[in-house]
């Protein structure tokens, strides 16, 4: 993971290219697991290669800034632009989940195993998003409605992970 720093915002890149945005102000987030090093190869227990159901990886955290409300985990696969996973409302001591677990949040989008294709490989990206106890997600009916874009911008701190796995 590399970085480039200008004097409003932050763009992280991995060794594959793929760059998120961020503004300066926000903390940064240290976020692993257990399962699996950083731009590491996930384990086929947390893919549809899984020997039974596939469960979520587990994920710790550290570095929460003070100030936050609730944070947010959000799973996504760049390669593929498929979304895995939404967990909101997780209480800001809370410092990781399980696998299969959700830290006390709000599953807003099931957990969907990592499945790139036979012969394929993707890189997915794991983010927690500390977001400020003023930052409300809007709800329809029931569900809540979640846009990344707006969980990045208004995060108070964002931590970055990234998993492979080839078919």
């Amino acid at each position: 993971m590399f970085g480039l720093f200008s004097q409003h915002r932050i763009t992280l890149c991995n060794h594959s290219g793929h760059c998120r945005h961020r503004p300066a102000t926000q903390a940064t987030i240290t976020l692993t697991s257990p399962a699996f090093a950083d731009e590491g190869e996930i384990p086929a227990a947390y893919t549809c290669d899984a020997a039974g159901s596939a469960v979520s990886p587990p994920l710790a955290w550290t570095g929460v800034p003070q100030g936050t409300g609730w944070l947010a985990l959000y799973v996504y696969d760049d390669t593929g632009s498929v979304l895995h996973w939404i967990v909101v409302n997780i209480e800001p001591a809370v410092t990781g989940v399980a696998a299969g677990g959700l830290g006390g949040g709000t599953e807003v989008a099931n957990y969907l195993p990592m499945c790139p294709g036979t012969g394929n490989s993707d890189q997915y990206e794991f983010y927690v998003y500390a977001e400020p106890a003023s930052y409300h997600l809007a709800k329809i009916g029931p569900s809540y409605a979640v846009d990344p874009d707006a969980l990045a911008s208004h995060a108070l701190g964002v931590g970055t992970l990234y998993g492979n796995y080839r078919q």
